[in-house]
């Protein structure tokens, strides 16, 4: 993102940490994104079946709105989450608010060799589509 990160590393056992300038880190991290569609072809990939949504947002906001049937999966919890709750049969097609984290959520699950793709933009720029589609789920 070209922006600082905070992170915690504990070694567990002996080893040497090594210092990457931006271009040998971005090198590592590289990758091609992932398919992005229309929220229009997308619903109409989740309604024949096979395909399914995930919302890769925290749990408070899918309490606010969520479409309808997708999986609460947090970024920060797909790691540890995705082999025990994701079928490796299914496609997916990712989502958050604006499409950040929908992309580093695809990148993880195409390094595990999961069929998916994002939703273009996220929920911010299809929300009046989203509206005309589905019903936004909103808990009281």
């Amino acid at each position: 993102s070209g922006r600082n990160r905070n992170a915690s590393v504990t070694m567990l056992s002996d080893g040497m940490v090594i210092r990457l300038s931006p271009s040998q880190f971005a090198s590592f991290v590289e990758h091609t994104p992932a398919e992005s569609i229309p929220f229009e072809q997308a619903s109409q990939r989740v309604a024949s079946g096979g395909t399914k949504w995930i919302d890769v947002r925290m749990p408070n906001e899918f309490k606010k709105e969520r479409l309808e049937g997708a999986i609460n999966l947090p970024l920060i919890l797909l790691r540890v989450k995705m082999e025990t709750e994701l079928n490796p049969d299914n496609g997916y097609i990712v989502y958050c608010d604006d499409g950040r984290r929908s992309d580093a959520a695809a990148f993880l699950l195409r390094q595990r060799g999961f069929n998916v793709m994002t939703l273009k933009g996220g929920l911010d720029s299809r929300t009046d589509q989203v509206e005309a589609l589905y019903t936004l789920k909103e808990s009281a």
